[in-house]
C-alpha cells in the first residue's frame, strides 16, 4: 500500500466506487456507492467514502469507479449538465453574459479565487463558445477542456458551469444561488 501522501493532488470531486483498499485492508462495498477523491495515484483515485467510518486516504480502483449518472446526480443533489445551452436573442442580456466572461477572467488572476480556478475556466470555455457561436454543445466543450487539462478538470465544476450558464441565458440568474449575479 502506498504511503498516505503518496499521490498527485487533483480537483475534488464525487464518484461511485465499489472496491476500495485503506492501509488497515480492505473496505470494499457489494453495491456501488459515493465516494469523494482528491488525488490519484497512477491506478487508483485517492480519497475517502461519502458515509461511513470516515477512514481516509483510500484508494480506489480506477477500473471499478466511475462518475456518477444523471440519476445519481439528482439523488445526491448534484448539477446535471444541459446537452446544449442556447444564446439568447435578447441582445442586453448577450452584453451581460460577455461582462460576466470578463469577470470570470479577471478572477484568474485574482489570488482571493484560486481555490476556484477550475470553475472559472469551465465557465469562460462555455461562455466563449456560447458567445462565438450562439449555442454550446457541453459535451464538446467538456472534450475540449480535458483534452488541454486532463484529469485536473472537475467534472462536478464543469456541471455546475453550465447550469449556471444556462439559467442566465433562460431567466437572468433566477435559480443562482449566491455569486454576483448577472449584472
Amino acid at each position: 500500500m502506498p504511503e498516505l501522501e503518496d499521490f498527485r493532488h487533483i480537483s475534488k470531486r464525487n464518484m461511485m466506487a465499489t472496491r476500495a483498499m485503506h492501509k488497515m485492508g480492505d473496505i470494499s462495498r457489494k453495491d456501488p456507492d459515493l465516494c469523494l477523491v482528491f488525488g490519484e495515484d497512477g491506478e487508483n483515485w485517492v480519497g475517502n467514502w461519502s458515509s461511513g467510518m470516515g477512514f481516509m486516504y483510500v484508494r480506489f480502483p480506477k477500473h471499478t469507479t466511475r462518475q456518477l449518472t444523471p440519476e445519481e446526480k439528482k439523488q445526491y443533489g448534484f448539477s446535471v449538465r444541459p446537452a446544449v445551452i442556447v444564446l439568447p436573442k435578447d441582445e442586453e442580456r448577450k452584453q451581460r453574459l460577455t461582462r460576466k466572461r470578463e469577470e470570470y477572467r479577471h478572477r484568474l488572476d485574482n489570488p482571493d479565487f484560486s481555490g476556484y480556478k477550475n470553475e472559472m475556466l469551465c465557465r469562460i470555455e462555455v461562455l466563449d463558445r456560447l458567445l462565438a457561436d450562439g449555442r454550446a454543445v457541453t459535451k464538446d466543450i467538456l472534450n475540449k477542456l480535458v483534452k488541454q487539462y486532463g484529469s485536473e478538470v472537475n467534472l462536478d465544476d464543469f456541471d455546475s458551469s453550465c447550469v449556471i450558464i444556462e439559467d442566465y441565458c433562460e431567466t437572468g440568474g433566477a435559480k443562482v444561488r449566491g455569486g454576483t449575479g448577472l449584472h
